[in-house]
């Protein structure tokens, strides 16, 4: 690990400069007993085409995606191999729709179709926004000494922490942010033009202790009090990246990171890793990342790949 810049003074405004080297697009594949799936990331985030078939070869949807959030012309199939809908996307939700055949189940309700929870862990890596200098992390702390936010024991936000934040010190490697888990909900709406929305109900910041020689998490936060500060505290200037990001708000909310999912909503309240372990794990959690992306292209056609 690289030795940090020194400490600065958090300011009102502060301009964050985010370099986005030349990286490649990376092509993957999924496949299980229901539907297999081709798709691209850069930098860990869908980028690229993405090509969804039923379990028999038929073609499910054809689209793609820019910096996590869809892009352009998506068309999606049922299992015929038959247009149901041809719809133009734009920065993740329904621009404008080309064309629909049939009737879908989503037309038969406006509003609330569907809603899922999902726990993610957003790794340390050269991201400046979110670990360059930890400005990030200091910013959350000089919140929590200011008033602004509170902070709680537990993802519940029931049981407020005792104490304060645990100071971050720059150059101590024995003290050092790994990552930050956030909990979030997907939204699916209802209606002539049916869509998803994600919305982070709380995050995490996860700090390694060396003298326990693991990490830990922090606490946790409300991201509803946490996201008008980042708005009025931060700005960022990422080359390259998406233009619509001015802030920290704006890349947590329009998903602008990489992350791996290590929980869905269960009855049983585990993690995956309660329950698989090594590659299988890795599967599960791209198990459920396809099944938030094919659930949308669902309501379209009202089919299902099962």
């Amino acid at each position: 690990m690289k030795l940090l810049p020194k400490k600065i003074l958090l300011l009102p405004l502060l301009l964050v400069p985010v370099a986005f080297f030349i990286t490649p697009i990376i092509d993957h594949s999924y496949k299980d007993d229901n539907i297999s799936v081709t798709y691209q990331t850069k930098r860990g985030e869908l980028f690229g085409d993405y090509v969804s078939y039923y379990s028999d070869g038929t073609t499910k949807s054809t689209g793609s995606f820019k910096w996590s959030l869809r892009d352009g012309e998506w068309t999606m199939y049922d299992k015929k191999g038959k247009v149901r809908a041809k719809v133009n996307y734009k920065m993740g939700v329904p621009d404008s729709v080309i064309f629909v055949s049939g009737k879908k189940d989503a037309d038969k309700k406006d509003g609330v179709l569907i809603t899922k929870r999902i726990w993610r862990l957003i790794p340390r890596d050269d991201r400046m926004s979110l670990f360059g200098d930890d400005t990030f992390y200091r910013t959350i702390e000089n919140s929590f000494e200011n008033g602004e936010i509170t902070i709680y024991d537990d993802d519940q936000l029931q049981k407020q922490c005792a104490g304060k934040l645990p100071e971050y010190v720059m150059y101590d490697s024995l003290h050092h942010i790994t990552g930050y888990r956030i909990k979030e909900d997907i939204v699916w709406y209802g209606g002539k033009i049916p869509h998803a929305e994600t919305k982070i109900v709380s995050i995490c910041p996860v700090m390694h202790l060396a003298a326990m020689n693991k990490d830990t998490d922090v606490c946790w936060i409300n991201y509803s009090e946490l996201e008008p500060v980042l708005k009025s505290k931060t700005f960022l200037f990422i080359q390259n990246g998406p233009t619509y990001i001015h802030n920290s708000a704006d890349l947590l909310d329009y998903g602008h990171f990489a992350s791996e999912i290590y929980k869905e909503t269960n009855i049983y309240n585990r993690k995956i890793s309660d329950y698989a372990t090594g590659a299988k794990a890795e599967l599960e959690a791209e198990r459920i990342e396809i099944s938030l992306i094919e659930t949308e292209n669902d309501m379209w056609t009202g089919e299902s790949a099962k």
